[in-house]
């Protein structure tokens, strides 16, 4: 590794990080964690892993607006409900419906809190999305991180990445709020959150 043909006439200058060789063939899903890592590599962690527990939803009307102040770690969300992700209600087209564990009814909104414990230095925290239909908003810390995103097929992991400024992410516990949409058919929400934690 690192010379070009059999002479070594010309010699590989630069550094290889994390090379690693496989007894296996790697899933798609292992070879796309890998690509969404970015610089993090497969040193990064999951602080929040797809199909998680512990999260706190509320389903509206698609027509009805949240609560003022949801997206805010201070809002008080006792009387909402919990629920395992994924999200979703599926008539069997999509393959990540076999992961739903919390149905998510169709032509709703779903509003999700999930509050990530982060240990000091962490740093490069992505929060990664899979939905259909789409995302309205996602919020961390009580200050949004994203853009309105439609979405129109079956949902896939990591379809959606967002970075977290570094000046958001606080030692100890952090909020992440998702506000969703469905518009028919089905409808799907997980989410994962990769970081990079010191060692």
């Amino acid at each position: 590794m690192g010379i070009e043909g059999a002479t070594g006439a010309a010699y590989y200058k630069g550094l290889i990080d994390e090379a690693a060789l496989y007894n296996r063939a790697l899933s798609a899903s292992e070879i796309q964690g890998i690509y969404s890592a970015g610089s993090l590599g497969k040193c990064g962690t999951d602080p929040l892993p797809y199909q998680a527990s512990g999260y706190l939803y509320q389903v509206l009307d698609a027509a009805a607006s949240p609560a003022t102040g949801f997206e805010q770690p201070s809002f008080d969300d006792s009387a909402w409900s919990v629920g395992d992700a994924g999200f979703g209600f599926s008539v069997g087209y999509c393959p990540l419906q076999a992961t739903v564990r919390t149905v998510w009814p169709l032509n709703t909104r779903l509003l999700v809190r999930r509050v990530v414990s982060l240990p000091a230095g962490t740093s490069n925290v992505r929060v990664m999305v899979a939905v259909d239909n789409d995302i309205a908003d996602v919020f961390f810390n009580g200050v949004r991180i994203s853009t309105p995103q439609e979405h129109g097929d079956c949902p896939s992991l990591d379809n959606y990445r967002f970075d977290v400024p570094q000046s958001l992410i606080q030692p100890g516990q952090n909020l992440v709020v998702y506000h969703l949409l469905d518009r028919g058919g089905e409808s799907f929400f997980d989410t994962r959150i990769l970081a990079g934690v010191p060692q």
